[in-house]
């Protein structure tokens, strides 16, 4: 049986881990490896191809090695094997849907978070969000190739393990809906930035019911492959990649992307959010678990350990 006592210590390592991943993100900040120190090294004559390179690749390095060792140091004995039960039938099928579910959400999600900034913006003057990366932006076609190896293959493969594999599994005792919630609210804390909160969720959220359904962070890890080359395309390809049919490959590629994005967007918003929010309001908790899923959610969120953690890493929206 999984009482509260039990749920007080897990939310303890949670909290700890959290309050790790906000010292790794102020240590990668104070590094000089991301916003106004990157652009200025950009603008630097004798900044190359190779030099951004080396740059973004040591950024993933800081930014991955310390949260994947502390999630495997402090969570190891906490997370079940699943290669055993992996279903991978679903794959196929199971995988696409809940793919194609995640997209029409989060874009609308962001859509949505957008239209909120922008109010408050001419209503009070809220500073509008600024775009990941938008001080790092790739200038020619070697800068892109090393972005795309940063975002599409090392980025995925690496927030797969942290945040499906040690801080999902470990919290399915408690049952599936907990699990997912909590994962995807780190997930979307520790992207750090407000135009991607929103969808960092959302898109974590149906990411987490995937890893549920297979027992595994595989099809999560194609999943996110794929978002993140697709966000890759149509926000951080260069203007110019100095070859006119590479140009227009790459301007049709973002049109019609747009296009999609634009259509799931309003799909999202008039069928698969409501029906996602239903289904979630319906979750049971887990066999052997007294706890119900609003207490988990309490005893979780108010551990003390967990509130430093999440207060810390809001400060780095700020």
């Amino acid at each position: 049986m999984y009482d509260k006592k039990q749920l007080k210590a897990l939310a303890l390592k949670y909290g700890a881990i959290l309050i790790i991943f906000f010292i790794n993100r102020t240590l990668v900040a104070a590094l000089a490896l991301y916003a106004v120190d990157f652009k200025t090294l950009m603008e630097a004559a004798s900044y190359d191809t190779l030099s951004y390179t080396a740059l973004m690749l040591l950024n993933e390095l800081i930014s991955y090695a310390v949260p994947l060792a502390a999630c495997f140091l402090i969570l190891k004995n906490e997370t079940p094997s699943v290669s055993e039960t992996a279903s991978y039938e679903r794959f196929g099928g199971d995988s696409v849907i809940l793919y194609i579910f995640a997209m029409s959400a989060a874009s609308t999600g962001a859509y949505i978070s957008q239209l909120i900034m922008e109010l408050l913006n001419s209503l009070v003057g809220t500073p509008l969000p600024k775009m990941a990366f938008s001080d790092t932006m790739p200038q020619n076609a070697g800068q892109y190739i090393a972005m795309l190896v940063s975002i599409v293959i090392i980025a995925p493969v690496c927030e797969e393990i942290i945040f499906r594999k040690y801080l999902l599994f470990p919290l399915r005792k408690y049952g599936d809906f907990t699990a997912a919630l909590i994962s995807s609210v780190i997930f979307s804390l520790y992207h750090t930035n407000m135009d991607q909160l929103v969808y960092t969720f959302v898109f974590g959220y149906f990411l987490a019911l995937t890893a549920i359904r297979a027992n595994s962070v595989i099809p999560t890890t194609v999943m996110h492959i794929i978002n993140n080359l697709i966000v890759g395309i149509t926000s951080y390809a260069p203007s110019d990649f100095g070859n006119e049919s590479v140009n227009a490959v790459f301007s049709f590629l973002k049109a019609s992307l747009g296009m999609i994005l634009t259509g799931l967007s309003f799909a999202g918003l008039l069928l698969i959010i409501p029906l996602s929010l239903q289904k979630a309001l319906r979750a049971d908790k887990a066999p052997g678990c007294e706890l119900s899923q609003g207490k988990q959610l309490l005893v979780f969120f108010t551990s003390p350990a967990v509130i430093v953690g999440i207060v810390l890493i809001i400060l780095l929206f700020l």
